[in-house]
Order: structure tokens, then C-alpha cells, then sequence
């Protein structure tokens, strides 16, 4: 399969692979030996050895892409049970999906416009700084603690005809530049998640700035102006089936 992965999270790939596929782990292990071998000096009357030093390593060699098409292979043994794969056989249930087990979909996503993580980055330190100073004489403290971290993972929508699914993409594990994610609006690409389960509500709050770009703890949330239109929460019209993204490739 001739895959160009755009995300791919590896770590969660090979944690579900160790789980579904016992022949990953008894699989040969690469073993590295660096020996110090015995010597023997000595003097009449007196003598000693040196004891041999043995280093060993021994490890799985790891190929990404091979290693996932054979995840992708070992999941088809679960089919219409832990693994539903909406490419082949579109006519599952998306409503009905047991959560915890994986799906493959094709789609085009699009990144909601409200969110843009450098408009985002500008637009919040100088609020949520004057913010945290005016509040609190540890304002420094805090502001290297939280501010100093921020972070987002991306969210990212997908319409069904039924449902909206969304997912969020760690940052760690893009493999193309952020920029260029607006290209798959127009562009179908197949994506490997893990359903996280639907909620049933007329709206559903997908990225809170807040809670998931600065992490701040819930009390310095709550003494935030909700009211305030820079700490809007990003929130589409449900039903809202949510999933944990582990590879989207074209």
C-alpha cells in the first residue's frame, strides 16, 4: 500500500498493534553484544583474572509504515465486532459504534474558522497576562507556569450525513505543515480513529481556549469573563460522534 501519511500517531498505533497482534511481540529481537573477554596476567606466586564484561541490547526493530500496514491488516480479524471499516462497507451504523473500537473512514475534514493557532497565541497572552497580574501578586509565577506552555492540539470536523465526527490532532505528530490542512476541505484522505463515543446534544463544545490552549487549572477559569468573546468556546450542532485520531494518509 503506497500511503502518504499527513498524521500519524505512532505511539498509539503501536500500543493498539501489541494488543490485537501476538506475533508483533514474539517477533526476532535485534540483539547488540559488546564482550570484554577474559584475560588471565600473572607472576610466580601470584596471579589474577579480569572477569568478562558482557553489554547486551536487545530490541524490536521498528519500520513505521510496514508496521502499520500490518496493524491495519490485523484489525480486518475484528471486523463487525471491535473494527468497522466505513471504506469497504459504508453501510454500518455510525450511530450504533461500540466505544473504544476503531474505524476507517473516507472523508474530507476542515479545521473549524474560528480556530487559528497563531491568531490564537496573539490575540490571548496579553489578555490572560493583564489578566492573571491584576489578580494575583504570583502573576509571574503563573504566567511561566501556564502561558509559558501553551499548547493546542487541533481540532478537526468531519460531516456525515447523520453525525459530525471530531477528532483533535497532537501537533507532535503532524507530518504536514498546518497551513496546508485547508486543502483537505476539497480533498478526500482515508482516517484510522478510535471511538470515543457520540453525544446526543443540539450542541456540542469541541475546543475550550481556556482549558485547551493555555491549560489554565479551573479556578483562574472561572475568575475569567465568560462573557467575553475572546474565551468563546468553539462549539458545532450535534449529534457529535467523537474519536481519538491515530493516522490520516491520502
Amino acid at each position: 500500500m503506497f500511503r502518504s501519511f499527513i498524521y500519524f500517531d505512532e505511539k498509539k498505533m503501536y500500543t493498539y498493534l501489541k494488543q490485537i497482534d501476538n506475533g508483533y511481540l514474539s517477533r526476532p529481537l535485534n540483539t547488540s553484544k559488546k564482550v570484554t573477554k577474559e584475560a588471565s596476567l600473572g607472576m610466580k606466586g601470584l596471579g589474577f583474572s579480569a572477569q568478562s564484561e558482557v553489554n547486551e541490547n536487545r530490541e524490536f526493530n521498528q519500520d513505521r509504515e510496514n508496521d502499520y500496514d500490518r496493524f491495519e491488516k490485523a484489525l480486518v480479524a475484528l471486523s463487525d465486532t471491535e473494527y468497522f471499516d466505513f471504506v469497504l462497507n459504508p453501510e454500518y451504523d455510525i450511530k450504533t459504534l461500540p466505544q473504544m473500537s476503531i474505524i476507517r473512514i473516507a472523508g474530507r475534514f476542515q479545521i473549524p474558522e474560528e480556530l487559528d493557532m497563531y491568531t490564537i497565541a496573539q490575540q490571548f497572552m496579553p489578555i490572560i497576562t493583564s489578566h492573571i497580574e491584576a489578580q494575583d501578586g504570583n502573576g509571574k509565577e503563573i504566567l511561566d507556569t501556564y502561558l509559558g506552555k501553551a499548547s493546542a492540539d487541533i481540532p478537526i470536523v468531519m460531516d456525515d450525513e447523520e453525525v459530525a465526527i471530531t477528532g483533535r490532532l497532537n501537533t507532535h505528530y503532524l507530518l504536514e505543515d498546518y497551513a496546508g490542512l485547508d486543502d483537505y476541505s476539497e480533498q478526500e484522505v482515508i482516517i484510522l480513529c478510535k471511538v470515543i463515543g457520540i453525544m446526543n446534544k443540539e450542541k456540542v463544545e469541541i475546543f475550550n481556549p481556556l482549558k485547551d490552549f493555555i491549560k489554565l487549572p479551573r479556578t483562574f477559569r472561572r475568575s475569567m469573563d465568560s462573557n467575553s468573546k475572546e474565551f468563546n468556546p468553539i462549539v458545532i450542532d450535534g449529534p457529535v460522534l467523537k474519536v481519538e485520531i491515530i493516522a490520516i494518509y491520502k
